[in-house]
């Protein structure tokens, strides 16, 4: 994958690992001489209040996933969060939260042993 984003931005290879592979080239077409692309918000956001296009459409479809809780529910489980710019949060903290308003009482995943370790040892290095 490095291998590949060096070829379309023209860089520098990043070291042996990526310089001896080849690129991805076979999942791209490269006679191709315009493309488009349509965003279509997650479903889940046509529960706010948000300006989306065709809302009323997709309501009528009953494609919408259901909130498990709503706007102050969030609020309050957020509170002192900064959310002014990207990476302000804590990102562990801000997982749980997320894991016990989505998941309920199930417990929050814990790595592995295997990973500890492993984590562990590339630590020192």
């Amino acid at each position: 994958m490095l291998r590949t984003i060096g070829e379309i931005l023209a860089t520098d290879r990043l070291g042996v690992h990526d310089a001896g592979l080849p690129p991805m080239t076979e999942a791209f077409d490269t006679t191709q001489s315009s493309w488009t692309f349509s965003a279509f918000p997650a479903l889940v956001l046509f529960n706010t209040s948000l300006p989306l296009l065709n809302k009323n459409a997709v309501k009528a479809h009953n494609m919408i996933p259901q909130t498990t809780h709503d706007a102050a529910y969030w609020e309050a489980k957020t509170k002192g969060f900064d959310f002014s710019q990207e990476d302000r949060v804590d990102p562990d903290k801000f997982n749980r939260v997320i894991w016990e308003g989505l998941m309920g009482g199930k417990p929050y995943p814990t790595p592995h042993k295997e990973s500890k370790e492993a984590g562990a040892a590339g630590a020192g290095k």
